[in-house]
């Protein structure tokens, strides 16, 4: 009984020993950051987690907010260097408008709503220049003072660097523990601690946004210009003439492309064409003509070919050929419907209303006879300015 007593004391005293035993720290508490964990190794510990801390919060955030400002003015001086542009336009109308700003002319009308679109948008353009430069110089731009912004950044660049190499002594803890108590750091981090630009930074974007706006406000005025100019310089009459024959001949080209598509298939069809390949060959007229000038009456006539008369039956070649064309015609009736928008458009900024179906189908195609080469070199030359001044962007 005494022997079995004694045996458990033994085993009590070996297992106390075994606590009491040093041993190898838990949780793995002595690698963090490559410090070890005696007494005076602590500090070493909290200067790393310190340093850490502060690379991934407050030096991250400043140089994203610093890069938002380099950016935001760079994009701002951009804009200010385009500035001019505008005023070339504002005398382009001027001159559209017979040369007297106080009293420009659309149509013959000093009073029209079209005069005075013209006296509105020159009025806008000229001011431009002045509204730019406000909202977009740098010189306007509410920017922090950039000698200390790049003061900080150098600081921060600094600091990095050394966490980095910090950073990269974790196997070593002595020697880490080393470089984390480096006396520079103390005083980078002083200066990284005073270098905030938040507040600037959202003022210079809340700038920027201001600077597009009133850019993008000019753009609009000079797209604006550009069409103003082509509905004033053709007469009421002569842009409802065109519009009447453009109406005719999209018409003419759905009729002919339903023809086609017809004789593509089985069916047979009626057509004044003699054959299929004559039809093949006005449908590469008709997309010559509309190429070069979609307001060309005679696009009617060529439809009116293909759609009346004769039964024809094709073979599969042309056929094939056939679908091609139908497709060209498709392309054909586009090109002519995007100009009777851009006539409807004209009318409406000249007027002040769209012009009705009955105004274009009453309209005298005489004066579209007349009216057609001009007022499509017209479109083309305001077409060529806005690319001009696309490519200037």
């Amino acid at each position: 009984m005494k022997k079995k007593k004694t045996e458990n004391e033994n085993k009590k005293k070996t297992k106390k020993q075994k606590k009491s035993r040093p041993g190898p720290e838990r949780n793995g508490a002595s690698r963090s950051n490559g410090c070890g964990r005696s007494s005076t190794d602590y500090s070493c510990l909290i200067k790393a987690m310190t340093y850490l801390n502060l690379t991934k919060t407050q030096v991250a955030n400043y140089l994203k907010q610093q890069g938002r400002i380099v950016a935001a003015n760079k994009t701002g001086e951009k804009k200010n260097g385009k500035k001019g542009i505008f005023a070339s336009t504002a005398q382009r109308i001027i001159r559209s408008g017979g040369g007297n700003s106080a009293a420009l002319s659309c149509q013959g009308s000093t009073t029209s709503n079209g005069a005075m679109n013209l006296t509105s948008l020159a009025t806008l353009l000229n001011g431009c220049e002045d509204k730019v430069k406000m909202a977009c110089a740098t010189e306007n731009m509410p920017l922090p003072n950039m000698t200390e912004v790049s003061a900080c950044v150098s600081s921060m660049e600094t600091f990095k660097g050394m966490v980095d190499k910090c950073q990269m002594m974790k196997d070593n803890g002595t020697e880490a523990c080393s470089c984390w108590s480096n006396d520079n750091f103390t005083a980078l981090v002083t200066t990284i601690k005073g270098c905030k630009i938040s507040s600037d930074q959202k003022l210079v974007i809340a700038q920027l946004s201001s600077c597009k706006g009133n850019f993008s406000a000019c753009k609009q005025a000079e797209d604006d210009g550009m069409k103003a100019m082509s509905s004033c310089s053709t007469s009421k009459a002569a842009l409802l003439a065109s519009a009447k024959t453009l109406s005719a001949n999209s018409a003419g080209l759905d009729s002919a492309k339903t023809t086609v598509d017809s004789l593509a298939g089985n069916t047979s069809t009626r057509a004044a064409a003699a054959s299929c390949a004559e039809i093949i060959t006005i449908v590469t007229e008709i997309k010559t003509i509309v190429a070069s000038n979609p307001e060309n009456s005679t696009v009617t006539t060529l439809t009116t070919k293909i759609t009346s008369a004769t039964g024809l039956t094709c073979s599969d070649a042309e056929k094939t050929s056939l679908a091609t064309s139908s497709s060209d015609l498709a392309s054909a009736k586009e090109s002519v419907d995007g100009s009777l928008a851009t006539i409807k458009e004209d009318l409406e900024i000249a007027t002040g209303s769209a012009p009705t179906d009955s105004e274009i189908s009453s309209a005298t195609t005489a004066a579209a006879s007349s009216a057609t080469s001009t007022s499509s070199a017209r479109r083309n030359i305001v077409a060529r300015h806005l690319l001009n001044r696309f490519n200037l962007n």
